[in-house]
């Protein structure tokens, strides 16, 4: 799984083709948005500095840490949300088929010649 810095400096296309990365970029938002009880306001503080041009790891450190330091608990909470498992509902919909009327046209394959 990459960083939190291999995820800042991944570019958008990387993130979008490798599954890798798309992951781990939801686990990364999932995590600063909820990670903590103050995360909601850093989270907001956050993507207002980028979204005024601030680029993304120095919005992070102003906001949280360091990318070094805030990995370790990045981590950790990885691990946390992977040993929750969650009670999966499943629905079952019955749905009668509808008839079809079949007219194949069937001829002989042969060389015309």
């Amino acid at each position: 799984m990459p960083t939190l810095k291999e995820l800042l400096n991944a570019d958008e296309a990387t993130i979008e083709s490798d599954e890798k990365y798309y992951i781990a970029a939801w686990a990364a938002v999932h995590y600063l948005a909820n990670g903590g009880a103050d995360h909601v306001q850093r989270f907001r503080s956050f993507l207002n500095a980028v979204a005024k041009g601030e680029p993304a790891e120095a919005a992070l450190r102003e906001s949280y840490d360091a990318p070094g330091a805030l990995e370790p608990r990045y981590r950790d909470y990885l691990k946390k949300m992977s040993a929750i498992r969650p009670k999966a509902r499943e629905w079952t919909f019955c749905f009668p088929a509808a008839p079809i009327e079949a007219n194949p046209r069937v001829r002989t394959l042969g060389d015309r010649g």
